[in-house]
């Protein structure tokens, strides 16, 4: 859960889970950069933004909900 202006470098790593979300945001300017996101949770989303006023940057990231590789 992301409630604040934040950048998060990901290194070109990984983040995979089997959560509803990978990151939930609520309010803030938000920037992912250099990474994947993969989720295979039932009703999946890689980023979900909440009810808050959010500004979100992707730069060099992917995103994958599986089984949809």
């Amino acid at each position: 859960k992301i409630e604040e202006s934040v950048t998060i470098d990901g290194n070109n790593k990984t983040i995979t889970t089997a959560k509803a979300k990978a990151f939930e945001l609520h309010t803030g300017t938000i920037e992912l950069k250099n990474m994947t996101i993969i989720n295979s949770a039932t009703s999946a989303r890689c980023i979900d933004v909440r009810d808050g006023d959010v500004a979100l940057t992707l730069d060099n990231v992917i995103l994958k909900i599986f089984p949809y590789l």
